[in-house]
């Protein structure tokens, strides 16, 4: 069953909320950051506001009952391609489709209200739950980046490159229709 999600721009009176997500390593670690990020209130706003331009969001995923449950953050990289991060970051929320839900919403959001044929995503090679959701959704792997990184640990890591084009989320019988 799918969750019922939404989104709400996020303001600066919500960085203590994103800043509370980014400390926590549990959130963190399939990211690459093991120890969290441990990020000031005044970085968490500057973080918001380099979102604030007519080609990309920072969108706080809120639950049923409209509580903040993590964010959904997305920007164009060209005149054709578009990335986005997302993060479940109430563990409590985990592993219940709300991912999966704010992923599809997410993808139909930018398809939708913008010119745009494709989305890449770079994800750690590790992250076997994010890489599972995104083939889910219809994202084809394009390319394992080999040593690509240096995680806060000072561990090299590696990265799987994906790519969705909108007419393959146009045909796929998951894609959410809005």
């Amino acid at each position: 069953m799918t969750k019922k999600i939404s989104f709400r721009k996020a303001q600066n009176t919500d960085a203590p909320i994103i800043r509370g997500f980014w400390a926590n390593p549990k959130i963190m670690a399939p990211i690459g950051f093991p120890l969290g990020l441990k990020k000031t209130t005044k970085q968490v706003e500057e973080s918001i506001a380099g979102y604030d331009h007519p080609d990309a969001a920072f969108l706080l995923i809120l639950d049923e009952e409209n509580e903040p449950i993590g964010e959904f953050c997305f920007e164009r990289l060209n005149e054709r391609v578009f990335q986005f991060d997302i993060k479940i970051g109430n563990v409590d929320k985990q592993g219940y489709g709300y991912g999966f839900a704010a992923v599809e919403k997410g993808i139909a959001l930018i398809f939708k209200n913008f010119t745009c044929q494709q989305i890449q995503l770079d994800v750690n090679a590790t992250n076997n739950v994010a890489l599972n959701l995104y083939e889910k959704v219809g994202f084809q792997i394009v390319q394992k980046h080999v040593n690509s990184w240096v995680d806060q640990q000072n561990k090299r890591r590696d990265s799987i490159e994906l790519t969705l084009t909108k007419k393959a989320w146009q045909t796929n019988k998951n894609c959410l229709v809005e």
